[in-house]
């Protein structure tokens, strides 16, 4: 499920909701081959997949965010 933050970064960025979702996974997991099967891409193609997705500009810029956040959360 995309939550309400994640969507808003969607839309902002103009991603695909499986780009949306592979991000929200990737900070859950912090796997790429898991994420990207998990949103939707195929188990076959995952890890090239999640490689792929992990070297465009708007998708890290996207994880590089949450990381921050998430650090941010867990050190106060």
């Amino acid at each position: 499920m995309i939550t309400g933050e994640a969507v808003l970064m969607a839309q902002r960025l103009k991603l695909t909701e499986k780009e949306t979702k592979f991000i929200e996974l990737y900070l859950k997991y912090l796997t790429g081959a898991r994420a990207a099967r998990d949103a939707g891409y195929s188990i076959k193609t995952a890890r090239s997949i999640a490689h792929e997705l992990m070297r465009k500009p708007k998708i890290k810029a996207a994880i590089d965010e949450g990381l921050k956040k998430a650090y941010r959360e867990w050190s106060t």
